[in-house]
């Protein structure tokens, strides 16, 4: 959209209505490099439309009613005193009406823009450019909210997670000690009573743990050992993109329009997620991680071949004593 250049810092006030039942609410408009981006006050994105799909339901009248193509449920509605707002957008649509072919033009020229127009398309919503560009216009709070999302989806197959109160000191102990200067932001780790879980991680830096991985470990430098390895993967893979892989386009571009998730594809996630094996970590990535934050990786590695003791390492230095390790062995009992 190489005319609207001049138009990019573009801002005005605005009413929104995500849909017909829907109340109309104050909002920030402004312009991108191919879309509308809608925002409450607080300037957090609520939705985006394509530049190229803005359509004016009531031409000449004011406030000017703007929808997207196909939706005339969700609108904006822009005041005549809104000038810059509405002179961008009305020549945007001037663009727009002036590139789709018309009857005489060389059969040539329609089909060099034809293709021209298939291919910007394809660019611009292939699904892994649209997953990257959802993933990274998404907030901080909304990847907590998304994440808190699939852990109540996974409750009616898990059960509450696990909450004695008297472990919640010893667990933050451990956290505590494994978080490193370099460490990409605070973990919430929540353990599961789920015997098919080892490890997981979701959006929000949550790192989930099993009550049976948990139960079975002889001591607490195996613990920390499952969430430093998860917390490195956590850092490898975003896990918003892999939950909008497996959700698929549509729901990506509910995200990206209306910011929120289905139940749905949450739930379906939250299935999957159960009943997945841990993928397998760079083996250098790994020992630098275990050696940044000063733990021992025999434990760990041992736990991979099956043996949850810890016999064959250096245990001399746990990362917890025997009382907090105590406590946080009886994190499921209540």
């Amino acid at each position: 959209m190489t005319a609207l250049t001049r138009y990019q810092r573009i801002e005005a006030s605005a009413l929104w209505r995500a849909g017909a039942d829907t109340q109309r609410r104050d909002v920030i408009l402004s312009l991108g490099k191919t879309s509308l981006i809608i925002s409450d006050k607080q300037e957090r994105p609520l939705a985006h439309w394509s530049l190229a799909a803005v359509e004016r339901s009531n031409p000449g009248a004011f406030p000017a009613i703007y929808h997207p193509a196909g939706d005339p449920a969700e609108t904006i509605e822009l005041a005549e005193d809104e000038r810059a707002m509405l002179e961008a957008l009305e020549t945007l649509r001037k663009v727009v009406a002036a590139r789709r072919p018309r009857p005489g033009r060389l059969r040539l020229g329609v089909l060099a823009s034809s293709m021209a127009l298939i291919m910007a398309v394809g660019a611009l919503w292939m699904p892994m450019a649209l997953r990257n560009h959802v993933a990274n216009l998404t907030p901080a709070v909304k990847r907590a909210e998304i994440g808190q999302a699939i852990l109540d989806q996974m409750a009616p197959m898990t059960g509450a997670p696990c909450a004695n109160p008297v472990a919640f000191g010893a667990l933050f102990n451990m956290v505590q000690r494994l978080q490193t200067p370099d460490s990409n932001g605070a973990w919430r780790v929540t353990i599961l009573r789920a015997a098919s879980l080892r490890t997981a991680h979701l959006p929000g830096r949550i790192l989930l743990l099993g009550q049976e991985t948990l139960e079975l470990a002889d001591e607490p430098n195996l613990i920390a050992g499952h969430l430093l390895a998860e917390s490195a993967r956590l850092d490898q893979t975003d896990p918003l993109i892999d939950y909008l892989k497996g959700a698929g386009f549509m729901e990506t571009l509910r995200l990206l329009t209306t910011g929120q998730a289905s139940a749905g594809a949450l739930r379906v996630y939250a299935r999957d997620l159960l009943s997945k094996s841990p993928p397998a970590m760079d083996q250098a990535a790994l020992h630098s991680r275990f050696t940044a934050a000063g733990l021992p990786i025999g434990p760990y590695i041992a736990s991979l071949r099956g043996d949850t003791t810890g016999s064959d390492t250096n245990n001399s230095n746990p990362i917890l004593d025997d009382s907090d390790w105590l406590r946080l062995q009886n994190i499921c009992t209540k």
